[in-house]
């Protein structure tokens, strides 16, 4: 990879990061009220709609660039678009892993995208935003650990 491709996905990733450090940061605060653990996979709360909310958001935000860097005629717009592109251009990424804490290893946040499905988070994530009063049992700890690992993925 040329030095010039490498300082621009440097500079890409860079970005992004210090928001994406503020959201892992409050992330990490909820442990010390909800042990991170199968059990309160389905704990939820105001903090964890927040975090999904951000999470999410920014996800849409950098997969857009992603998609328009990997194909610089991408008109990609959301979720299902973003995965066609991922999926051809950038396919690693949908069996990348990511660890949280000392009970969750080998999170997958996009591996459904192997089967074109679109993540059960991330279709939490637009029950969360567009109908809260009815999904609001879904911001919980098992979708914040998949959004914030989503966007970890991303951001790097």
């Amino acid at each position: 990879m040329s030095s010039q491709k490498e300082n621009e996905k440097k500079e890409f990733s860079m970005r992004y990061w210090d928001y994406y450090c503020a959201l892992e940061s409050n992330f990490k605060k909820i442990s010390r009220y909800i042990d991170f653990s199968n059990d309160n996979l389905k704990t939820h709360s105001i903090e964890m709609t927040r975090l999904i909310l951000s999470s999410c958001s920014e996800i849409d935000v950098i997969l857009k660039e992603i998609c328009k860097e990997l194909d610089h005629n991408s008109i990609a717009i959301n979720i299902r678009e973003y995965q066609k592109i991922i999926k051809k251009e950038l396919p690693d990424l949908i069996d990348e892993k990511v660890n949280i804490g000392f009970n969750f290893f080998g999170v997958q946040p996009f591996k459904t995208w192997k089967e074109d499905k679109t993540p059960n988070w991330w279709k939490m994530y637009n029950e969360i935003k567009h109908k809260r009063n009815m999904f609001y049992k879904e911001a919980n700890l098992e979708n914040a650990m998949n959004a914030i690992s989503g966007l970890f993925l991303c951001v790097n």
